[in-house]
């Protein structure tokens, strides 16, 4: 059995972090992309500061792991529900991870929105391959890809590729992908063998933003003595706008 150390988790959970570098002059983008830009930025301004309510599940190592729900209307370390591991058959389980999550902050509906991407496109894309269903670019990753653990922290934007699909019929983003091309090291005390992050978007509900309803992530490594491995399929699904 693998055991996951500090700098592992850590590892994961920021590996999306975006930091907001200076704005200059964009290059213009494929037509298909630009629409599908201007239609989820138009999404997630027209959605303002809205809360919404949602159900996740996590499948590690092709079992499941946990399923939960949360209500940003919910009290403070109450906004996570735990399903799984149900509270009757495993006490024991259920009660770890409500600790857990008791613990979380409160902003876990935002992290979900499709983050701003011109300046992650502004070194330009190219067409990859299409077929009927969808249209692919790649590109350079030209903003920072900032992941930390164990008070350390690197840019690894210079080890990745990305992938954006375009849908031909609704003109909408339909995932990203993002990879390592090569074993690199974020910091000194870790080397990561594989980076492999793909996320699946969609709207929230009829006209609402876009959100993230699916990520797998592969990342296998090692830091000092721990092993980093990671193979996770996350699902987000019901999504509910909560009322103010």
């Amino acid at each position: 059995m693998v055991k996951y150390g500090a700098f592992s988790f850590i590892f994961l959970i920021a590996v999306l972090t975006v930091i907001a570098t200076p704005v200059r002059a964009l290059p213009a983008l494929p037509a298909p992309l630009e629409a599908a830009l201007v239609d989820a930025e138009a999404r997630n301004t027209k959605a303002g500061a809205v809360r919404f309510y949602f159900q996740r599940t996590i499948i590690r190592f092709g079992e499941k792991f946990l399923e939960k729900s949360y209500n940003p209307a919910g009290p403070e370390g109450q906004q996570w529900g735990i399903i799984f591991p149900d509270a009757d058959d495993d006490s024991s389980g259920y009660r770890k991870q409500a600790r857990k999550h008791a613990k979380k902050k409160d902003g876990a509906d935002g992290k979900l929105l499709l983050p701003p991407l011109r300046e992650r496109f502004s070194n330009g894309v190219s067409l990859l391959r299409e077929d009927d269903a969808e249209l692919v670019y790649g590109f350079e990753i030209a903003d920072e890809y900032y992941v930390s653990g164990e008070g350390k922290g690197a840019d690894i934007a210079k080890y990745m590729i990305g992938e954006v699909a375009i849908g031909k019929e609704d003109g909408m983003i339909h995932w990203l992908h993002y990879v390592a091309q090569r074993p690199f090291r974020p910091i000194p005390i870790a080397k990561i063998k594989q980076f492999d992050i793909y996320q699946e978007y969609a709207p929230a509900w009829y006209d609402g933003p876009m959100v993230k309803v699916l990520e797998r992530n592969k990342v296998a490594g090692i830091a000092i003595i721990r092993k980093i491995k990671f193979d996770d399929v996350v699902t987000n699904y019901d999504f509910r706008p909560v009322p103010e």
